[in-house]
């Protein structure tokens, strides 16, 4: 993992540390916010590193939304929803009751379950550094991990610079051509 250490403020300055990771053979860019956040994120075993193009390491205000208009809080309560023993003994329970609303409400727990467990295995060691929220990146000044092929696509959908860095991850992450992933609760 080819890691960088100062915030980037500019596309430019992306631009040129985009080229001297290019000539390396690492798969990954780390921008790292600060030391301790690098610290944290390459303390984890290289082979763990999840295949993806995106990772961001942003958490917003609990009421705060994003720019996809979604308050951080949905995913807090969703990943109570699918973590709490009570809850789960409570939807056991419901499922005993002969109701159609018991039985989709029961359905629909157990598929919130499953693709919970479909991230976590898919983020392998990251899963431990926060909350992963596929899908929903932030166009926010933040850590992020980037794969060569997303690396080489940044500077292909943004030659001029007409983008913030931020902005252009975030607008090439919605194309949903791209695997990306947002952990929210790093900083904790």
């Amino acid at each position: 993992m080819f890691c960088v250490e100062r915030p980037i403020h500019s596309w430019q300055e992306f631009q040129v540390v985009a080229l001297n990771f290019l000539e390396t053979g690492e798969n990954y860019l780390l921008l790292s916010r600060n030391p301790e956040e690098q610290q944290k994120i390459t303390s984890i075993e290289l082979g763990q590193v999840p295949e993806l193009d995106l990772i961001q390491f942003c958490s917003l205000g609990l009421f705060q939304r994003g720019d996809l208009g979604i308050r951080e809080i949905h995913w807090k309560v969703s990943d109570f929803i699918t973590s709490s023993r009570t809850v789960n003994l409570l939807m056991w329970s419901l499922t005993k009751i002969p109701s159609t609303i018991f039985q989709k409400l029961n359905t629909r727990h157990k598929s919130m379950q499953s693709r919970k467990r479909a991230i976590v295995l898919m983020m392998r060691g990251f899963a431990a550094l926060g909350h992963p929220i596929p899908h929903y990146v932030e166009p926010e000044k933040s850590t992020v991990i980037i794969s060569r092929s997303f690396v080489l696509a940044l500077l292909e959908f943004n030659p001029k610079g007409d983008l913030s860095f931020e902005r252009s991850f975030f607008s090439l992450a919605r194309t949903a051509n791209f695997k990306c992933v947002r952990i929210s609760g790093f900083s904790k």
